[in-house]
């Protein structure tokens, strides 16, 4: 078994909100689903963030060492602040010294992954630095440190988010991109998720995990764990992480698109 003692993490936690924009009746009916909908999003944020420190202490558990856990905004997704985002990942690629002929969110998530990933035993730098408060400044992400030291794994842990089609579709693709990123310049990534829920008036409901599932550059490439935060789900992410570091991609769990319940265990 691979000890974790020897190796670096970087967590990632992709904090969707809801943005919930829906046409309510007058009277009651108004009253009732709008509590209804608050309810569910204080619900759904609470889960997000119980599952993000599940399954961080579970890696810590196993030795590993936690280099930093970032959680990316609204912002990072908004399909109006898209000028915005690009000013900011144009700064951070300056300050990271970042030559790139990518533009725009593409150019965002490069920036990201150079902040986060690197081989070797690399250290916090004062380009990292910068670039970091570029985007904590610009409000795309927040951060508990300052400075980050990149690691060469990778968890992404993701609730569930929802809306119009094309805007699930658009933020389903910003994930498989970013996700795509991180594990080629990283050892391993996986995705973990929490249990699929269907959001109250929304027309369509996804999340990391599916978005990762259903697109076929993607799912060769990234494990991922549906069930996360529940039961086993926190170890299976460790046992993920070691499976990915001997070169198997699984899907572990119980929902559409699970190809074991928990990766394969060698001694």
């Amino acid at each position: 078994m691979i000890d974790f003692r020897y190796h670096l993490v970087s967590i990632i936690s992709i904090f969707l909100a809801l943005a919930v924009g829906i046409v309510l009746g007058a009277g009651p009916l108004q009253q009732n689903l709008g509590t209804q909908l608050a309810d569910q999003v204080s619900t759904l944020r609470t889960e997000k963030q119980q599952l993000n420190d599940t399954v961080e202490a579970a890696l810590r558990a196993s030795g590993a060492k936690v280099n930093a856990t970032l959680r990316l905004t609204d912002d990072w997704f908004d399909p109006t602040k898209a000028a915005e985002r690009e000013t900011a990942a144009t700064a951070a690629a300056t300050a990271l010294g970042l030559s790139s002929t990518a533009t725009g969110d593409l150019l965002l998530q490069e920036v990201l992954t150079k902040i986060l990933t690197a081989s070797g035993a690399p250290e916090a730098s004062e380009s990292r630095t910068a670039a970091l408060k570029v985007l904590t400044t610009a409000k795309l992400l927040t951060a508990p440190q300052e400075q980050v030291t990149p690691g060469d794994l990778a968890v992404i842990a993701s609730g569930d988010f929802s809306g119009s089609q094309d805007l699930v579709d658009a933020r389903a693709r910003s994930v498989r991109s970013l996700a795509r990123l991180l594990a080629q310049s990283s050892r391993a990534t996986v995705v973990a998720g929490g249990a699929p829920v269907t959001a109250i008036g929304q027309p369509v409901t996804s999340d990391a995990v599916s978005a990762i599932r259903e697109d076929s550059t993607t799912n060769e490439l990234i494990s991922t764990i549906d069930h996360a935060g529940q039961g086993p789900g926190p170890a299976i992410v460790v046992l993920a992480l070691e499976s990915a570091l001997r070169g198997t991609v699984g899907h572990y769990g119980v929902a559409d698109g699970a190809t074991a319940v928990v990766p394969k265990v060698t001694s």
